[in-house]
């Protein structure tokens, strides 16, 4: 079963995301990642493991409201699901890459957390998510909030990303 997809769009705000995540992995765990050259593929790598983002639009203010994180089905066919490469899912407040910047609340899980929902029950998505240009809900998967370990990026580190640095 398939729900109707939306047609992808690039977020405007992504480049500056990856800069900062590059950055908070380095300060916070001497990570050294760098974006994937492969524009499908996996969005961070390093020799240890890799990193997929996805900003989120639903968040108002810090906290994270909800008592699940939707990952669309279409992700299902992604490489990443599938690899043996070990690597984490991180859903991010997007707002917060928008001035005024703001401390950065995220959501980060291990791919292999999701590995096991991804075969789950579908669910479609809110009649309040479906952008105007999809005739139906695309299908997600529920994964339940205690999978994910809640971590904040400090906003010094998005203004200090914001033009490239």
């Amino acid at each position: 079963m398939k729900g109707i997809r939306k047609p992808y769009v690039k977020n405007p705000l992504e480049p500056h995301a990856r800069r900062a995540f590059i950055k908070f992995f380095k300060e916070r765990n001497n990570i050294e990642l760098i974006e994937n050259p492969d524009q499908f593929g996996i969005d961070l790598v390093s020799k240890r493991f890799s990193v997929e983002l996805e900003g989120r639009n639903c968040w108002r203010g810090g906290d994270f409201r909800y008592d699940t994180v939707s990952l669309l089905e279409r992700k299902k066919e992604k490489d990443y699901l599938k690899s043996p490469v070990p690597g984490f899912f991180v859903a991010y407040n997007n707002k917060s890459f928008e001035p005024p910047f703001q401390d950065c609340e995220m959501l980060i899980t291990p791919l292999i957390i999701l590995r096991k929902y991804i075969n789950a029950k579908l669910v479609e998505t809110d009649a309040y998510n479906v952008p105007k240009d999809v005739e139906a809900p695309e299908l997600r998967v529920e994964v339940p909030l205690n999978e994910w370990k809640k971590l904040v990026m400090k906003k010094e580190i998005i203004e200090r990303t914001k033009n490239g640095s």
